[in-house]
């Protein structure tokens, strides 16, 4: 009866309607679930709307993909296969099928905003992200209907626990708590996306307390100067890890996660505290 969830025949099923528009539409949306994208919004929302909020999402978001990457390794189900359905090219491992982190990371992200924002726009524009970014990873033959619901079912329950949790200690004791565990899953999970993400969410987690009390930025009113600071920001650290990564042993795990975790530092305190710090704005604390 379930047999549809893991088959190459409802794949095939879903793609007997290809075409140019759509191949280029659902290429288009898978990309608005790659991890890429998402380290790109992120500094956004942290330096321009509100650094909170947006810290909180980027810890929950960071934890849910070292879980996806954890079920994927433990269950190592294999993708679609290549010579019965069309997978577009896309670079993924054959045997990390099970859960999508597209799914996964999309339903964090888009569900965490909704649920903050409570506005029915907002709602709306995030089931319609999650339902259309997991859709894609269908169409584009790189994962099977079970892996998309297991993924959003994992998202939704990984956030759902957070939000019940993150209310139940003091800010200062969870930075506490969630720099220990990267330390900890970077230790003793050596998968190289896991080190990455660990050592992001150890930079920010330990950098967030410092923007607080030594940074005192403001997010300047105007979309223009907004997405100035934001690309002069992402720039700036482009540079450093371009220059970085031209070092001697920069393929071992403790390199990573050092260059990552400056990365989340960066983002959450050292680029802030240089804003305030030149520019002089400081911090509206009713958005805390």
């Amino acid at each position: 009866m379930f047999d549809f969830l893991w088959s190459n025949d409802f794949i095939l099923w879903v793609q007997q309607g290809s075409n140019p528009f759509w191949d280029a539409l659902f290429l288009t949306l898978t990309r608005l679930g790659d991890m890429s994208f998402f380290v790109l919004v992120f500094p956004y929302l942290y330096w321009n709307w509100n650094s909170k909020a947006a810290l909180r999402l980027m810890t929950i978001f960071l934890v849910s993909a070292v879980v996806t990457y954890f079920l994927k390794d433990f269950f190592a189900f294999p993708r679609p296969d290549p010579s019965l359905v069309k997978t577009y090219g896309l670079p993924v491992s054959p045997m990390e099928s099970f859960p999508s982190g597209h799914a996964v990371g999309a339903t964090v992200f888009w569900g965490y905003l909704a649920w903050y924002v409570k506005k029915p726009r907002i709602i709306f524009i995030g089931a319609a992200m999650v339902a259309l970014v997991s859709f894609s990873r269908i169409y584009l033959g790189v994962h099977f209907p079970g892996d998309i619901l297991g993924g959003t079912a994992l998202g939704a329950a990984l956030l759902l626990i957070y939000i019940k949790l993150e209310k139940t200690l003091t800010p200062g004791v969870w930075n506490i708590i969630w720099i220990i565990f990267a330390v900890l899953v970077a230790v003793f999970y050596r998968q190289f996306r896991a080190v990455q993400a660990m050592a992001i969410l150890f930079g920010i987690r330990a950098g967030a307390p410092l923007e607080e009390k030594f940074a005192g930025y403001k997010p300047a009113p105007g979309l223009f100067a907004a997405f100035l600071k934001y690309a002069v920001g992402l720039v700036c650290f482009f540079i450093f890890y371009k220059m970085m990564r031209q070092f001697p042993g920069a393929a071992n795990n403790f390199f990573w996660f050092v260059l990552f975790a400056f990365g989340g530092f960066y983002l959450a305190f050292l680029y802030p505290w240089f804003l305030a710090r030149f520019l002089g704005r400081p911090h509206d604390l009713s958005q805390r």
